[in-house]
């Protein structure tokens, strides 16, 4: 769900930017506009990418499955608050008026955000102690030509 909230705020403020004209010119020729544009498009990607990362964990049921997870959701979360800040702010005024779905969609990524669990929801999970498996990784690379190094 955020991350559909997400997608679909990044696609109104991109049609919003065709559209929208100011000094003659589409807003979206204006640098600041390009540049929330893009920043929603990144975080579009890369939260889709980490649910389907995730998605393939669960589905594998590796260890770190939940870690996966907490992190799919908490980046999903964090796109759609951001986006729908982000689309708002494209909007300009008509963004702040209670008839613009824009407004609709910001209220809409917080209640979600709380409904699902928060912030904080995921945050033990992705805090374990033992997320990670150290003893796995490669020694430091001041041992790769030491006599006594053996991989």
């Amino acid at each position: 769900m955020e991350l559909g909230i997400a997608q679909a705020v990044l696609e109104m403020s991109v049609e919003y930017a065709k559209f929208r004209h100011q000094f003659g010119k589409p807003i979206g020729t204006f640098q600041a506009v390009k540049h929330r544009c893009s920043d929603m498009a990144m975080r579009v990607h890369a939260a889709r990418a980490q649910i389907l990362f995730a998605g393939y964990h669960v589905e594998s049921r590796t260890d770190d499955a939940a870690f996966q997870a907490a992190a799919a959701k908490t980046m999903a979360t964090k796109a759609a608050k951001l986006n729908t800040a982000d689309n708002v702010q494209n909007h300009g005024a008509i963004g702040f008026t209670v008839e613009h779905d824009a407004g609709l969609f910001a209220r809409r990524a917080h209640m979600l955000e709380y409904a699902l669990g928060g912030d904080l929801g995921a945050a033990p999970r992705l805090l374990e102690v033992d997320r990670h498996r150290f003893e796995t990784l490669p020694p430091a690379v001041d041992q790769w030509f030491s006599p006594t190094f053996d991989a």
